[in-house]
């Protein structure tokens, strides 16, 4: 009974062995490169399909305006305005209107 169960369990394990040893599987690298994908190219996307993802992407973002939270930003959309609190609402200075703008226009970009 004990040699039975011994002999049947190393067939099973010859089996696996031999399985894996497929003419397909052989000659394909098992580690793969670090960085560098090894799977098939991927497929340009169509102009159409370009269009469904930016319509997505809009709905998602809950505007239809470029940017973040609203698809990609174009060259001629222009920069939205950052929320400003309450208390400095009120009249800002030049030299912080100045900053405020100059950083609106590096988001932009």
């Amino acid at each position: 009974m004990r040699r039975t169960i011994i002999v049947c369990a190393a067939i099973v394990l010859v089996a696996g062995a031999l399985a894996g040893c497929r003419e397909e599987e052989q000659g394909r690298a098992l580690i793969p490169d670090k960085g560098t994908y090894g799977g098939p190219p991927e497929t340009a996307l169509t102009k159409e399909q370009i269009e469904k993802l930016t319509d997505r992407a809009a709905l998602q973002g809950e505007t239809t305006a470029g940017g973040p939270a609203g698809g990609p930003a174009t060259a001629d959309t222009p920069p939205r305005a950052a929320p400003v609190p309450a208390q400095a609402q009120e009249s800002p200075t030049p030299a912080s209107e100045k900053a405020l703008n100059e950083r609106l226009l590096l988001q932009g970009n």
